[in-house]
């Protein structure tokens, strides 16, 4: 079979002009938005199996020898995955149950980061009211280490649509009284790994 030589066609790339790309070179939209979906519905998939773990993982927990896994913190990485997977309210009751786990005077850094994933739960449910007030308690934890403190630096960013309503700017208030506001926006999402406590 003869190759036409003149429009290029058939000559190895490296003898090509620019001009004689054709749109199969550069990538396509339609693939990238499907990679991207892929890779969404993986995402939620893994999500999906963790949180289902979770809530079967302590069945078995007097017998099992992962028994010192505390209930609260199985409860609270449930939250997390449940806002992940678009479930806010659900997030709530978990973050909620994980609390109801904890006694105020001990594990103040498990309760800390229970009281964050309420409050992402609670922005995503668009209530910003409470989700103030709960990110405001733990205000004074969050110090307690740098993952903590980018959690709430993240759920607070999700309030930036109420920014001017009392709620926030009393919780900004109480955000700069102990030295939290972010002065950028923080670099990660909430349920990523974040930064090492």
């Amino acid at each position: 079979a003869s190759r036409d030589i003149s429009s290029g066609a058939g000559t190895p790339r490296s003898d090509r002009t620019p001009a004689d790309h054709t749109t199969t070179d550069t990538p396509v939209p339609h693939t990238v938005t499907s990679s991207r979906a892929s890779a969404r519905s993986t995402h939620q998939a893994e999500c999906l199996r963790a949180q289902e773990f979770l809530s079967s993982a302590t069945a078995g927990a007097p017998e099992s020898l992962a028994y010192w896994v505390h209930e609260g913190t199985l409860d609270r990485d449930r939250s997390k995955f449940l806002s992940l997977l678009g479930k806010p309210r659900q997030a709530v009751e978990a973050a909620a149950h994980a609390l109801a786990r904890y006694e105020r005077t001990s594990y103040a850094h498990d309760r800390a980061f229970c009281e964050v994933r309420l409050g992402n739960g609670l922005v995503l449910s668009k209530e910003i009211p409470e989700a103030a007030r709960v990110l405001g308690d733990v205000a004074s934890l969050a110090s307690l280490s740098p993952r903590l403190t980018a959690e709430l630096h993240a759920t607070r960013a999700l309030m930036r649509p109420w920014g001017g309503t009392q709620a926030v700017t009393t919780l900004d208030a109480q955000l700069e009284a102990y030295g939290l506001m972010p002065t950028a926006t923080p670099w990660w999402w909430p349920g990523s790994s974040g930064p090492s406590s």
